[in-house]
């Protein structure tokens, strides 16, 4: 009776170790890439923004910095990338103002 019921245990723990495996390559590793990525275009978007500030680069010309310095990467620039530079934008402004205004509570 006991050999059944540790039989049965291993079965049931190889399958939900499976199942786990599975979802984890179909949900998991995907979100990972979105993420790196995304990592990847705020530290373009973040040298833009510095480059800009130094005057390296014209200020109206940062979009073109960030979207070459991706190409140059060998990422391809889609839609999707797109909107991760225009968000890491918004989330940077967002930071700048938050810093702004912790500055002019002294």
């Amino acid at each position: 009776m006991a050999s059944i019921v540790n039989e049965i245990v291993s079965v049931i723990v190889k399958l939900v170790i499976t199942v786990a495996g599975t979802a984890f390559m179909t949900y998991g590793i995907p979100y990972l890439k979105q993420i790196g990525m995304y990592k990847i275009v705020q530290m373009a978007v973040r040298a833009a923004e510095k480059l800009g500030v130094t005057g390296a680069i014209q200020k109206a010309d940062k979009k073109k910095y960030v979207i070459a310095a991706l190409e140059k990467m060998n990422i391809k620039v889609t839609p999707t990338i797109e909107m991760m530079i225009e968000a890491a934008v918004k989330e940077m402004d967002i930071q700048n103002e938050k810093i702004n205004a912790e500055f002019k509570k002294d």
